[in-house]
């Protein structure tokens, strides 16, 4: 047996024995500002279900991270919350600058910006629906929670896997201020201020800040010395929270975040490290081409290439945003409104190939719209029965031009298609009711209900156009810059002509969830069955016929799940353990179907498929000075029904193969962390600390077609360490970390451009000092 494979096995049978519960974190004031002091004491508060309770109170497989408690562990986007939150996955399987979440296997691996999450992203109450909108908002952190399982009650917005809520930092009661600051040995600076407090009676502000700059540690492996990955982001958060009389209290907050770093370009390898033929790579390279080599590396997390021109990966992204939300004493209930608006504006290049010339590149300018508006009643007694009631409506619209550049290419040289521009328009609206009851038996048991009814409507318009350049024109022998998508849909009004393709679907459908549990003392038991949908929708990829842009159909989840969340104070332990089984029908997935130029992408639906698993995930308090945290998630999520998917087979041919079997995209079988923390007094005043962790993933594709397992990701474990010293009351910290300590080389997933294979590799060995003081 290998090394590796004996330390993979170690860190998941340690992590499997040591996995115990819910991370017991100091209590803190509830995001919407309800004092913790009336939640149990230790018990983080969470607003999972639009209220304050404590997190051993709520039926949900729930991880929450404090803002502390994530810098701590070096969280600081969205994208790395994976690395310590179980059974979520983020990654980039393309290059088009949009993540790509997954949550115990539910995820939709298409690379469009068009395309909605099945895991919900809300800011402060806010959904942000489309990924791309995503990164950025991640700082001035308060709390993080990640809900697990369809949440199709009380949130609704095509969240068929989980939530993810990230609640900002709230105003305090007294005057308040605080820094932070980071540098890393790649010579990326962060830094991260806050001031808070009373502004009159009644009436605090904050205000925030963050400065990343640097940090470039990719070198080119044609040119050494060019760097990429360099840092330039810019965000400002302001909050007001005014108690305008004793019945109303408002809270507003603007954010406005201007992100110009580069984007990570991908390192193109060799595919007969994979098994396969180099189909298209001497055509690429020969010399009477006049195009260069393509420059292979493995082994080496830094080395990849890239252009240096205008398709060197990089965004000018900005996102501005405003909420507003308000609260009404009713007496025996409150009402509550949530008002949203955000705005997106991207100009993002990024490459697919990891090569110096253009196999595949592409320029997404992006603009996109969303409000929002919620509405709620909720009771405030604590008797027997509990419930909120409410009703929401959102609409946003998105424009986006997708360039695309192949120059060099298959085929640009084989056909003379070098260029191509897809442009299309989306609008989408929302609209939903919503109700949710908890009614107390006695002793202990209580009953849950919830009903969601959603109408959505969503129009696109679009097609893939000729450049300008004439090179796709030349090919389907027409002007330049004409349409250059083919209508092949029998029957419709632009039959056998190209065409602009246009299109409206709906969406009617109720979503509800059930649920028992009891409570023993501090520790939960409960069982649930939910269910959620994800509406359908449309592709904004480059296409060649009107049939890859039909529209897929909604997907839907039936999710039974039962748990424990145990507190035994004595032991000084949090516990907890849940197990489900996903019932997943129409599941969202890319296809491939033949057109004039082989095989392309298309977006369909698997007719069946099931997950089932379970999880653990827990804190030991072993002695005043020793914690363990640790946590394991085992899935088994396959592909049941799907007779005719269509695969690419030798020629560039689609063919209609049985993937009954097949393993969901990025869902490896087991997904573990686990950290040990050691607390030292040097002092009256002063405390050293020391902290080890340790993070697994098995093995997973990115891709459910991918039969010949190019994009096929290796099971990898990751070491980290912090050491440092805390002042008083944790007033300041100093310490130095460290992560990939081993500097292992790992890749968290692997793309195909039109002829070159490549990876887009993790981190390497990063070390840094950090430092934050609050006063």
């Amino acid at each position: 047996m290998s090394a590796r494979r004996q330390w993979q096995q170690m860190a998941g049978g340690v992590v499997s024995v040591l996995a115990l519960a819910s991370t017991m974190a100091q209590a803190q004031a509830a995001p919407d500002g309800t004092p913790a002091a009336a939640m149990p004491t230790g018990e983080i508060v969470v607003t999972a279900q639009k209220r304050s309770q404590g997190i051993n109170d709520v039926p949900i497989a729930i991880s929450a991270f404090t803002g502390a408690k994530l810098a701590d562990a070096g969280v600081t986007s969205l994208e790395n919350l994976s690395d310590i939150t179980p059974g979520l996955t983020v990654s980039n399987t393309a290059a088009t600058g949009v993540p790509i979440y997954t949550i115990r296997g539910i995820g939709f691996s298409d690379y469009s910006t068009s395309a909605s999450s099945t895991v919900g992203v809300y800011t402060d109450e806010i959904a942000l629906p489309y990924a791309v909108m995503t990164r950025g908002v991640f700082f001035d952190t308060g709390q993080v929670e990640v809900l697990k399982g369809p949440q199709g009650d009380l949130y609704g917005r095509n969240s068929t896997a989980g939530q993810i809520n990230v609640n900002s930092a709230r105003p305090t009661d007294r005057f308040a201020a605080g820094m932070s600051a980071d540098v890393s040995n790649w010579g990326e600076t962060s830094v991260e201020g806050f001031v808070s407090g009373p502004l009159a009676q009644g009436l605090k502000a904050r205000l925030a800040a963050k400065l990343d700059q640097g940090g470039a540690w990719q070198e080119s492996i044609t040119r050494p010395g060019d760097k990429l990955g360099s840092k330039n982001v810019v965000a400002v958060r302001g909050s007001l929270e005014w108690q305008a009389s004793p019945t109303l209290d408002l809270f507003v907050s603007a954010h406005y975040i201007i992100d110009k770093s580069d984007n990570q370009a991908p390192t193109a390898y060799d595919d007969a490290l994979i098994g396969q033929p180099t189909l298209y790579l001497p055509v690429i390279t020969s010399s009477a081409a006049g195009n260069p080599s393509v420059d292979y590396a493995t082994g080496n997390n830094r080395l990849a290439d890239w252009t240096d021109d205008s398709l060197k990966p990089r965004r000018d992204n900005k996102l501005a945003g405003v909420m507003v939300k308000a609260g009404l004493d009713l007496g025996s209930a409150a009402l509550s409104s949530v008002t949203g608006y955000d705005y997106f504006q991207r100009a993002e290049a990024n490459s697919w190939d990891g090569w110096i010339g253009n196999d595949s590149k592409n320029i997404n300018t992006t603009r996109i719209d969303v409000f929002s508006q919620e509405l709620r009643l909720s009771s405030k007694d604590n008797g027997a029965l509990s419930w909120i009631v409410g009703g929401y409506y959102s609409h946003d619209i998105m424009h986006e031009n997708y360039d695309y550049f192949m120059q060099q290419s298959f085929y640009a040289l084989a056909l003379g298609i070098q260029t191509l521009d897809t442009r299309y328009d989306q609008a989408t609206t929302s609209l939903a009711g919503f109700a949710h009851v908890e009614y107390k038996l006695g002793d202990g048991w209580r009953l849950l209900g919830g009903l969601r009814y959603t109408h959505e409507k969503r129009s696109w318009s679009g097609c893939t156009y000729d450049s300008g350049d004439g090179s796709l024109a030349g090919f389907e022998g027409l002007a330049p810059g004409a349409f250059g998508t083919y209508d092949d849909l029998v029957g419709s009004a632009g039959y056998g002509t190209y065409s602009v393709f246009s299109d409206t679907i709906t969406a009617n459908r109720a979503m509800w969830k059930l649920g028992v549990d009891k409570k023993v003392g501090r520790s939960l038991y409960y069982a649930t069955i939910s269910t959620g949908f994800k509406s359908g929708g449309f592709s904004g990829i480059n296409t060649n016929l009107q049939s890859q842009l039909l529209p897929y159909q909604p997907e839907s989840v039936t999710a039974y799940e039962i748990g424990t969340k145990l507190s035994l104070p004595h032991a000084r332990i949090g516990l907890n353990a849940s197990a489900f089984w996903y019932d997943y029908k129409n599941k969202q997935e890319t296809n491939y179907i033949n057109t004039f130029v082989g095989a392309l992408a298309q977006l369909t639906n698997v007719p069946r498929s099931r997950i089932r698993g379970f999880e653990l995930d827990g804190h030991w308090q072993a002695t005043p000075a020793f914690s363990i945290s640790a946590s394991t998630t085992y899935l088994d999520a396959k592909v049941t029904t799907w007779p005719d998917a269509g695969v690419v087979g030798a020629g560039d041919v689609a063919v209609p193969t049985n993937l009954a079997g097949a393993r969901l995209a990025n869902a490896p079988r087991w997904q573990s962390n686990a950290a040990a923390t050691y607390e030292v007094p040097l002092s009256d005043s002063l405390r050293g600390f020391v902290t080890g962790d340790v993070e697994q993933r098995a093995s997973y594709s990115g891709d459910i077609l991918a039969l010949d397992g190019f994009t096929g990701v290796p099971g990898y474990a990751l070491l980290g360490a912090r050491i440092g010293i805390k002042g008083p009351a944790d007033a300041w910290q100093i310490s130095l970390w460290g992560r990939n300590l081993a500097d292992r080389y790992y890749y968290s997933s692997a793309i195909l451009g039109n002829g070159v294979f490549a990876r887009m590799n993790g981190m390497p060995r990063t070390f840094g000092l950090s430092g934050r003081v609050t006063f």
